[in-house]
């Protein structure tokens, strides 16, 4: 349950800011115009604090503080509740947020300093301040992009969204030389566009990084040399018959003439490519046989 806020009047000069914290976006005529306001009519509307024991932690006025310390201004009006320091950064957070106009680096570095300082949840910053879960994981996920990507995203080159797509590239090189190409496009590509250009260049980087296929193992066929002709056949195309001693030799010596006479009738070089085929010649036969065909 939240303590009651109460109001006083404090020196400036006690009212201590967080290092890490969000703050609001101004531009120069804006800025201009609120400095005039302040030095006509002072500080009016109280800055935000938390007090922590005897320390003022600022939540939310820092301009206005900055002001009042550059003006000599010797109280200001500040709004505050009692309570921890890390409800100050979480407080800081939300109102900023809030407001809708504060740098992405500045929210990125807070929820940082929670996580990793002060051992917060994704869960429990976004109870506490409000922020959709999704919304506070794509800030972690920019805070671990390329210092270039960081440095285009706090000079406001790029918006969120674009540096988000970078930051899933996975390496900082990569990261890097997307950037370089979008600052100098013209038109600028659109959100929608980097995250296709993301999405194949992380596919092309998966598919590289995947083992080579191994190939279907070939299993040899297995072949029968034919007792007539001495060709090598598959199983299936010989044929099994009942042949005395007598008839297979005279089957196979007739058989070996007719190759023969065919052997004559062809081309040297067809001849040869038939007995290689046929695995009947030997290493010696075949060297004769090339110096004699060249």
């Amino acid at each position: 349950m939240s303590t009651p806020i109460k109001f006083k009047h404090v020196d400036p000069r006690v009212i201590k800011v967080p290092e890490v914290r969000v703050t609001s976006i101004w531009t120069e005529e804006e800025y201009a115009e609120f400095q005039g306001t302040i030095e006509t009519g002072g500080i009016e509307n109280p800055l935000k604090c938390l007090q922590d024991g005897d320390t003022l932690w600022l939540v939310d006025g820092l301009n206005r503080l900055n002001e009042a310390m550059r003006l000599g201004i010797k109280k200001v009006p500040v709004a505050y509740q009692e309570g921890l320091y890390v409800e100050a950064l979480l407080k800081n957070l939300y109102l900023n947020r809030m407001r809708g106009r504060t740098p992405a680096s500045d929210e990125i570095k807070l929820i940082q300093h929670l996580m990793n300082d002060h051992h917060l949840t994704v869960t429990e910053i976004a109870r506490k301040t409000g922020m959709k879960a999704q919304r506070i994981e794509q800030r972690l996920q920019i805070g671990s992009a390329s210092p270039y990507v960081l440095m285009a995203l706090e000079g406001e080159q790029i918006g969120v969204g674009i540096a988000y797509q970078l930051s899933r590239l996975p390496s900082l090189e990569g990261q890097n030389a997307l950037l370089s190409g979008l600052l100098s496009a013209v038109p600028p590509p659109t959100t929608e566009e980097v995250e296709d250009i993301v999405d194949g260049s992380i596919k092309i980087i998966q598919e590289r990084s995947q083992p080579p296929r191994e190939p279907n193992p070939v299993i040899p066929v297995r072949t029968l040399r034919c007792h007539l002709c001495g060709q090598e056949y598959e199983p299936g195309d010989l044929r099994g018959i009942n042949v005395c001693a007598t008839c297979h030799g005279l089957s196979r010596d007739f058989i070996q003439r007719r190759l023969k006479d065919q052997d004559e009738r062809i081309s040297p070089r067809d001849a040869l490519a038939q007995r290689i085929a046929r695995g009947d010649i030997s290493e010696a036969e075949m060297d004769d046989l090339k110096r004699r065909l060249e």
